[in-house]
């Protein structure tokens, strides 16, 4: 009896082990898919003053 309980709930921890697993795959998917579409960060320059201005 136990053993036929505990292979019941090892099924239960693969499936969710699996639908885990599926769910890091997209949310990846949709993570690299974001960092293609955005645009990229440029440090604007620091003004400097004129070196012949007095």
């Amino acid at each position: 009896m136990q053993r036929d309980e505990a292979v019941v709930q090892l099924k239960g921890l693969k499936k969710t082990e699996k639908d885990l697993n599926k769910a890091l795959k997209e949310r990846e998917a949709h993570l690299h898919q974001m960092e293609k579409q955005a645009k990229p960060y440029v440090i604007p320059p620091i003004p400097r003053p004129h070196p012949f201005q007095s």
